[in-house]
């Protein structure tokens, strides 16, 4: 990709960023508004700030373990 069209999603990402979510639509219409693919670009880097900081909170190992648990039942089927 170009530097400069790097540079532009990086400057436009990080102002918008800095905005609070209710003031960030009316920049980024008026940032991207002759430039479509840079709003689907900024959008979609916006998106991956909206997934919550606590996601995982247990490390994957532990996820998986619980996964793979034997859930048979101790008690017996039998008489």
């Amino acid at each position: 990709m170009d530097p400069n069209r790097l540079r532009t999603i990086d400057e436009v990402f990080n102002a918008a960023l800095e905005l609070p979510l209710a003031e960030r639509e009316s920049f980024l219409i008026n940032k991207c508004q002759d430039d479509p693919d840079l709003r689907k670009e900024i959008d979609s880097l916006l998106s991956f700030e909206q997934i919550p900081d606590h996601f995982i909170d247990e490390p994957p190992a532990a996820v998986a373990a619980e996964l793979f648990e034997d859930k048979r039942s101790t008690e017996s089927l039998i008489g």
